[in-house]
């Protein structure tokens, strides 16, 4: 059963809000994931927090970012809200450089403020100078750190921070008697065949990196980059970019009946000519249809 848990701007809960009808949208390219929801009532003053849970378990999380009263012949309330990743995407941080920044520091700087309480991770340190320009956001900041130090991405959790990867390999099957339909897309268009490379000064691009999966199905897209000296690239940065163009050169939309909110990231079991994909993206919708999510599946990076 899934209720809602509102805080108003006087501190104030409201617990076991039904909702009407909602979205719930997580997207591992997204920082902040997103609730918009509408409650049966007009009566409520400035909400700030919005809990969505089932059974207990906390779903979502944020602060509302739009609140709209409807008064009509049945009133209700619209709350917009994102998690609280939206924080640190909003602030803008505070310009400064570091000389060997630990995981603390640039926590108690970029982080806390913002009403993150603590973090899950190592306190490690990051070598060398680390320098926060003028115009960028605390997300940025900490995604920055986060790459260099953990080789992953900051996660918020509440009021926690995760630094370190996740290395759970959960599984999910999907449902096949829920299933609405699917789509399968192969984008071929993606995919990159081959990458000329300037190693050294000069006019020639002396060196070549092939994409051996795309030429052996006849693809020919190629691309060029200066790793020279006087360049800005490097030639690790063809082989991601090759890595990335086949990730995203498969695609599958799946629509289920149900609510499948805790799908996101997890590898997926299914009877596709692709093994590795995995969920890249949830819609969950509550309607008068009732409960139906769609999902992103992605390919794993080669």
């Amino acid at each position: 059963m899934l209720s809602l848990k509102l805080r108003d701007i006087n501190g104030r809960i409201y617990d076991k809000v039904t909702p009407l009808s909602m979205v719930l949208q997580k997207d591992e390219n997204v920082p902040a994931h997103s609730l918009d929801v509408y409650v049966d009532s007009a009566d409520f003053p400035e909400i700030v927090y919005v809990e969505l849970l089932s059974d207990g378990i906390v779903l979502f999380e944020g602060d509302v970012d739009e609140q709209v009263l409807e008064l009509s012949k049945s009133p209700s309330t619209f709350l917009s809200a994102r998690s609280t990743a939206s924080r640190l995407m909003d602030n803008e941080a505070c310009p400064m450089s570091f000389t060997d920044p630990c995981t603390e520091d640039i926590f108690q700087r970029y982080a806390k403020p913002f009403g993150f309480n603590s973090y899950i991770g190592d306190n490690k340190v990051c070598q060398g100078r680390f320098t926060v320009s003028k115009g960028t956001s605390c997300y940025s900041v900490l995604k920055s750190f986060c790459q260099r130090v953990y080789s992953t991405l900051p996660c918020a959790e509440g009021d926690t921070l995760r630094f370190d990867r996740d290395d759970s390999e959960d599984t999910v099957s999907l449902p096949n008697k829920n299933i609405r339909k699917a789509r399968l897309k192969t984008l071929r268009f993606k995919r990159i065949s081959d990458f000329f490379v300037k190693t050294q000064g000069g006019r020639s691009y002396d060196s070549k990196v092939q994409n051996t999966a795309a030429n052996n199905a006849g693809i020919t897209r190629v691309r060029y980059l200066n790793a020279s000296p006087s360049g800005a690239d490097t030639l690790s940065d063809a082989y991601e970019i090759i890595r990335k163009s086949e990730q995203q050169s498969v695609l599958c939309e799946v629509e289920i009946d149900g609510f499948f909110p805790l799908y996101l990231g997890k590898k997926v079991v299914w009877d596709l000519p692709y093994e590795e994909l995995y969920v890249a993206s949830v819609k969950c919708s509550l309607s008068s249809l009732g409960y139906t999510t769609k999902l992103t599946l992605k390919r794993r990076e080669i």
